[in-house]
């Protein structure tokens, strides 16, 4: 069987911890990253998974500079249960 696809989720608490120590309000880093607030919040919260896309512009912002990948997100395996059926996993 093909290995299951992961989702990226950020590892919020490291990254509260770093804006509060910066004393950075989660303001200036959603504009850092071109995104409202309220979507940083539920990123930050765990309630939303990373794109691509959202991985690069969060690797990129200056209020997280120094965060390893290792320190940023962790990688979640996507149960089979959840795939769309065109994504099932094939037997082999």
């Amino acid at each position: 069987m093909p290995p299951l696809p992961y989702r990226f989720y950020l590892r919020g608490a490291v990254v509260r911890r770093r804006l509060y120590d910066l004393g950075i309000p989660y303001r200036v880093l959603a504009e850092q990253i071109g995104i409202t607030r309220p979507y940083l919040t539920q990123i930050i919260n765990g309630h939303m998974h990373l794109t691509a896309e959202m991985r690069y512009r969060l690797r990129e912002a200056k209020a997280l500079e120094g965060l390893s990948d290792d320190d940023l997100w962790e990688r979640a395996a996507i149960s089979p249960d959840v795939l769309p059926m065109h994504q099932s996993p094939q037997a082999s």
